[in-house]
């Protein structure tokens, strides 16, 4: 998830780029089911539920603000979450905290996790991940490893076995620049191409059947070009040449395409044919980047879309002010939606049960509220490192 999460896309291309030099990857932001979590300083703050320990601060105890996670103070560049899981990359170094039942921790047991702990094998040359619901990815060195629940295939290595350490994803090879992981699929880009696996019973996977898959299948008509992936719940969204298009379930209108049918090829969302640079899908709602402004769609009853109202859209909306402009990056959760400006502010708004909003409350925000103490808040994916020469 993403959160990111999903939404679930941590290692990416930036789709758009103002000068030539070099990039810095950075996934500072996640929503997960009921809790969210972002970096300030190279510093990892979580909040909302934590009854499986998803925070990473030592203890069990529901968070309405951001509050430090043990051991995560300084060099994390990426963090990714789900239901009841939340791992980060710190230099490189992947690690993984919160429920651990089938093993999506990653470190060779099914026990809980209440702090981070170092994922098998990934001490080094990690560059981006995604948590499932109950399982995790990564990249290492261009390559793909996952883990954890295995139904559906969901891991990718063609078989339905659960795995507690990092396992090679079939013909995946090398070239991996994105990575998403739902409920239960998970999609990848490889060399601009899209592919995906796992359960498919809503059309998730893309690829025009409802067959689930073992080994990554190719996405119909996303064979070259693709430069972002998010997935979560039953459904996936990929930007392709700057539109964006979205299948899977869509019972609540998540696909964006005016309609509540599910779709088994991708489709394209409405008034999302150019400028998209970002995408984020929730496990009932999605939200994009178009142009600087962000834009929801999909199941409303508690604020996700923040448009301050309660009404399912199934066609794009803009986010209230200050959300309608000058977006840099983006999350969705399971009923919450966030992101962080260009005056690096972080705001989040929706279903606030466990105080997953971050704003001290636990009452539902239906327009977006300051999360934590100012701003100050980490840059999305596109951090620019220019390159100097001498005359």
């Amino acid at each position: 998830m993403l959160v990111l999460g999903s939404p679930g896309v941590a290692h990416l291309r930036p789709a758009y780029a103002e000068t030539e030099g070099v990039e810095e990857y950075r996934f500072p932001l996640a929503a997960g089911g009921y809790h969210a979590c972002a970096a300030r300083g190279g510093a990892l703050f979580c909040w909302g539920r934590n009854n499986e320990g998803q925070l990473g601060n030592g203890t069990t105890a529901n968070q309405s603000i951001p509050t430090a996670v043990s051991n995560m103070t300084n060099g994390v560049a990426v963090v990714v979450t789900s239901g009841s899981h939340t791992c980060a990359i710190k230099n490189k170094a992947l690690s993984c905290w919160g429920r651990n039942s089938t093993g999506q921790i990653g470190d060779g047991s099914t026990a809980q996790r209440n702090q981070p702990t170092a994922v098998t094998n990934m001490n080094s040359g990690v560059t981006g991940a995604a948590a499932g619901w109950a399982h995790t990815c990564a990249i290492k060195n261009g390559g793909l490893w996952c883990w954890g629940f295995n139904g559906d295939g969901r891991l990718g290595d063609g078989t339905t076995t659960l795995r507690t350490t990092p396992t090679a994803v079939t013909n995946m090879g090398s070239g991996i620049t994105a990575v998403a992981a739902a409920t239960e699929h998970t999609c990848a880009i490889k060399n601009g191409a899209l592919f995906c696996w796992g359960a498919n019973g809503q059309g998730q996977l893309g690829d025009g059947t409802t067959t689930s898959r073992t080994t990554p299948t190719a996405v119909t008509n996303m064979n070259n070009n693709v430069t972002f992936v998010a997935a979560q719940g039953s459904h996936t969204c990929a930007i392709k040449g700057g539109a964006l298009f979205c299948w899977g379930w869509n019972a609540y209108g998540q696909l964006g395409d005016g309609t509540t049918q599910n779709r088994n090829t991708p489709t394209p969302v409405t008034s999302m044919d150019s400028g998209v640079t970002f995408v984020a899908a929730g496990t009932f709602h999605t939200c994009a980047i178009k142009n600087r402004m962000m834009f929801c769609w999909g199941l409303n009853n508690q604020g996700a879309l923040g448009d301050n109202t309660s009404t399912q859209r199934n066609t794009p909306v803009q986010v209230s002010p200050p959300m309608n402009n000058d977006v840099l990056v983006i999350a969705a959760g399971g009923g919450t939606s966030m992101g962080i400006r260009t005056d690096s502010c972080l705001y989040s708004w929706g279903q606030n049960d466990y105080g997953q909003v971050g704003n001290g409350s636990t009452t539902s925000q239906y327009t977006p509220a300051l999360v934590g103490p100012g701003c100050r808040w980490d840059p999305g994916p596109r951090l620019f490192m220019p390159i100097l020469r001498r005359p």
